[in-house]
């Protein structure tokens, strides 16, 4: 299977600092095969706070990709049951675990930084990690992981939001919460409350699919199809998957999108 990756961030039209941070690596080994882990985080904070919220995320992960992951799953041979999310193999089962531990770390990291400084940040996350024919999803917040298979697009994550509960609880109509004046409050977020739930999601790969990780000041802009079209046209090339994403990024500025522009594609092909 040929995997092809591209990321774009911008920092939109009206604000100075870009509080997005977006990481796409690949990597190889003979004992778990291509590995592609992406992250995708929209920090939240007064100044710079928010640019310290999610690259604080970003380095974390990064370096258990980079360092720890390949012992991880070496030492993972067996199949686990969790909780009600179903049967994961024990590499991904090992990932879940890790992955949760990590986002309690830097969720008390950014909790004593903001103490210390007297602010208060936080960030969102979502983490896609490629292994073999399967993956998994991690969603904090209300950034979000589409899947594109086949001019199909949905939504992976659900978001963690306090429009998606009046929806869910049938207090709002999908258009009633795309229109809401509180759509930017969250139910989760890293480095805010004490304790997180991070939504986790498993899944199997297709060829011919994709994943996109993005921000809200992506999303919000854009009807879910728009996504998958343009990200679709783009499969054949690296290159070309950039373009497709900057062509996205500017229709969203376009429409008058304030905040800060960021997302990151996976595809996989044959």
């Amino acid at each position: 299977m040929k995997i092809r990756i591209a990321a774009l961030s911008d920092v939109g039209t009206v604000r100075e600092i870009n509080q997005d941070s977006v990481l796409i690596k690949t990597d190889t080994s003979h004992s778990y095969g291509k590995a592609v882990f992406a992250m995708l985080c929209d920090g939240m904070g007064g100044l710079s706070g928010g640019e310290i919220a999610s690259a604080t995320a970003i380095r974390r992960f990064e370096k258990w990709f980079r360092e720890e992951m390949p012992g991880e799953l070496l030492g993972s041979d067996v199949t686990e049951k969790l909780g009600d999310t179903g049967n994961y193999n024990g590499k991904l089962g090992t990932v879940r675990n890790k992955w949760l531990s990590m986002a309690e770390e830097v969720n008390h990291l950014l909790l004593r930084y903001g103490t210390e400084k007297h602010i208060k940040i936080g960030t969102t996350a979502v983490a896609l990690l490629i292994l073999d024919k399967e993956y998994l999803l991690m969603n904090i917040g209300d950034s979000r992981i589409y899947g594109i298979q086949g001019g199909r697009t949905k939504q992976l994550t659900t978001d963690q939001s306090y429009v998606q509960k009046l929806v869910e609880m049938g207090r709002l109509t999908r258009h009633e919460a795309e229109q809401s004046h509180k759509d930017n409050l969250l139910l989760q977020c890293i480095g805010v409350n004490d304790e997180i739930s991070p939504e986790f999601e498993h899944g199997y790969v297709d060829k011919d699919m994709a994943f996109v990780l993005c921000s809200d000041g992506f999303w919000k802009k854009l009807k879910p199809e728009e996504i998958g079209e343009a990200i679709w046209c783009g499969m054949d090339s690296e290159a070309l998957l950039k373009e497709e994403i900057r062509s996205l990024i500017e229709k969203v500025k376009e429409r008058k999108e304030r905040d800060n522009i960021s997302a990151a594609a996976v595809t996989c092909c044959g």
